[in-house]
């Protein structure tokens, strides 16, 4: 039986894969100018051909895809959807 933390996981698992699509097709048209600044300032900050780890990664926008065009990045997520999404759509 699940405890109380996995019960949560799972929560916001099924939430994030309900709204896959709708948050892919909206989040990587419509990157906000200061999440492109931060993706920037902590990509200027890494050697090239760095290894990433980003854990909530989601579909891979805009972290995941900016970040692979200088750097090996694994991404993590609690949500299969977002997973298959960032397997699809990002360079690796």
């Amino acid at each position: 039986m699940p405890n109380d933390s996995e019960k949560y996981i799972e929560q916001i698992a099924y939430g994030y894969d309900a709204i896959a699509d709708a948050y892919f097709d909206n989040y990587r048209i419509d990157i906000p100018s200061q999440v492109t600044k931060f993706v920037d300032g902590f990509n200027s900050q890494l050697s090239p051909g760095s290894t990433v780890l980003e854990p909530g990664c989601g579909n891979g926008f805009p972290f995941t895809a900016q970040l692979t065009k200088r750097h090996r990045v694994t991404g993590i997520d609690v949500s299969t959807a977002q997973i298959e999404k960032a397997r699809a759509e990002v360079r690796l």
